[in-house]
Order: structure tokens, then sequence, then C-alpha cells
């Protein structure tokens, strides 16, 4: 990613992958910090997320947070970072060289719950 990167990135790329629309509330939960748009009715205390660059935030050894959407279904997302650096000026905007997402729907997810607890017995 580039060190210019606005943490909105993150979000588009897994609203690409998923087929969302971001239409749902969101936040990044990244260092014990909880950043989005901020709460109309005041429920939720966010750290604004407009105009902060991921770069600001993934200092030292961090480099992965949790990207949550939709606070009434809970779609939690492990957004790793591999490498940050400057934009390269021919490039409008980054690369995203892996991203992984499994939609499950009720049998499936009987099936895997069974089979793993099969395993831990």
């Amino acid at each position: 990613m580039s060190s210019s990167d606005r943490i909105q990135y993150p979000r588009s790329t897994v609203a690409c992958t998923m087929r969302w629309t971001n239409s749902h509330l969101h936040q990044f939960h990244i260092n014990d910090q909880q950043y989005g748009e901020p709460d109309p009715y005041g429920g939720m205390t966010l750290i604004n997320e407009k105009g902060i660059k991921l770069s600001s935030l993934l200092t030292g050894n961090i480099r992965e947070f949790v990207y949550e959407y939709d606070f009434g279904d809970d779609w939690l997302h492990r957004v790793v970072v591999e490498n940050v650096q400057d934009a390269n000026p021919a490039w409008n905007g980054s690369l995203c060289v892996a991203v992984f997402a499994r939609r499950w729907n009720v049998d499936q997810l009987e099936r895997v719950n069974s089979a793993r607890n099969q395993h831990t017995k």
C-alpha cells in the first residue's frame, strides 16, 4: 500500500470483494482504538476516520488490524499490511495482492461446526 492511503482504502477493498455497497456502519480496530464515521446519535465513541492515513497508525510492529462491517451481522475482517511505501506517481491508488473471503450459508456452517466438534473430542 502507499504511505498516502487513507484508512478508507481497506474498506473499499473488502466491499468490492464481498460485493457490498458500504451501506452499513463500520469501524476499524487498530492498536486498541476504534476508528470510523462519527455516530450521529452519540452511542459510540469512535475516532473520526476522515483524512487519517493508515501509515500514521501502522507504526512499530503493528501490521494488521480488524475491520468490522454491519454491526447487526458483525462481519469481522482481519487486514494484514505487508508493505508500505511511497506512492508511484504513475499509479492512481494501491495494489491489493490478495483477498481471501468466504460467504457461508447456515448448512455450511453447521457442517463446519460439526466437523470441528468431532476433531476436538
